[in-house]
């Protein structure tokens, strides 16, 4: 089984260089655990990538970037 495990900035000494928002190490692994279980093909472990996959299906033009 292949699964496309998508996250922003996880909470690790590797992202203390930034401000953003960061998900829990164990939340992440929780989620992906979840999704293998149930046969999900990709999991969107944050707000930030659930909102770029939303996105994703909109037609071109629709959002204005910027």
């Amino acid at each position: 089984q292949v699964v496309g495990v998508y996250l922003g900035d996880v909470d690790t000494d590797r992202a203390s260089v930034t401000d953003s928002p960061k998900s829990d190490p164990a939340e992440v692994v929780r989620q992906v655990l979840d999704g293998v279980e149930a046969g999900d093909d990709e999991v969107l472990a944050d707000e930030l990538t659930r909102n770029v996959r939303a996105q994703l299906s909109e037609p071109i033009g629709a959002r204005a970037l910027g």
